[in-house]
């Protein structure tokens, strides 16, 4: 059993290492991982409890061209895992909760860049922190994943096919808010989660809210609506 009571800055290339039948728990509310990516590989029966990370850095910064690359290493990542038990698990931009602006991009404008939760899934899922899965079972019980958007997207306004994209009908899948990921061989049992977007630019993210290969009308609803789920998904 590992043992998180203070919070740890990867300062000096800090790691865990966990073997089968291993349990992460997090001692303290105030400590937490900062700057620390949490990748585990090929074991089985983890349980981690009660971990905070905050600002985990991005190891492989560049943009998923699926089906040709694969950029998954970020926090938390799970590969070749079985039995994975993540509970009161919490991440943050920064300890504050506060937006962390992005790097300054100066070859070209681009919408604001986050990075889902559960690994990376390309630019339908930009904007967001929320879980991703594939290639797997998963059960997804009482989460909250709240996103505070305070701008909206930064798009050339010369750009004369976003003008007309803006400006024409959007076909129903485009208008979802991205609230779960389902993607290839996956089987996702959910209950109880609810998914909140405020601010100024909450009606920002015109990216899928479960997947394109589910079916679009049980969940095109309004920003401001918080549902439960309570579906069994098969992808």
């Amino acid at each position: 059993m590992s043992m998180v009571d203070q919070a740890i800055a990867d300062n000096e290339g800090v790691g865990f290492t966990l073997t089968n039948n291993t349990s992460l728990i997090s001692l303290d509310e105030n400590a937490a991982l900062n700057g620390i990516n949490l990748q585990v590989y090929s074991v089985d029966n983890i349980w981690i409890r009660n971990l905070k990370l905050v600002s985990p850095q991005d190891l492989f910064p560049t943009p998923v061209t699926f089906p040709s690359s694969w950029n998954v290493e970020y926090v938390p990542c799970f590969v070749t895992c079985t039995n994975v038990w993540l509970d009161g698990y919490e991440l943050q931009d920064q300890l504050d909760g506060e937006y962390v602006e992005p790097d300054i991009i100066d070859k070209w404008q681009v919408d604001r860049f986050d990075v889902n939760a559960f690994g990376r899934g390309g630019t339908k899922e930009s904007a967001s922190r929320n879980p991703l899965m594939r290639f797997g079972s998963f059960d997804v019980f009482a989460n909250v994943c709240e996103t505070l958007n305070i701008a909206g997207p930064v798009f050339n306004p010369i750009n004369v096919t976003v003008r007309r994209r803006a400006e024409e009908s959007l076909p129903a899948d485009a208008l979802f808010e991205y609230n779960l990921g389902v993607h290839n061989q996956s089987i996702v049992q959910l209950q109880d989660n609810v998914f909140i977007q405020t601010d100024s630019g909450a009606d920002d993210n015109y990216i899928s809210t479960i997947s394109e290969a589910t079916l679009p009308e049980f969940y095109n609803t309004p920003s401001h609506f918080l549902s439960t789920l309570d579906k069994l998904l098969t992808i």
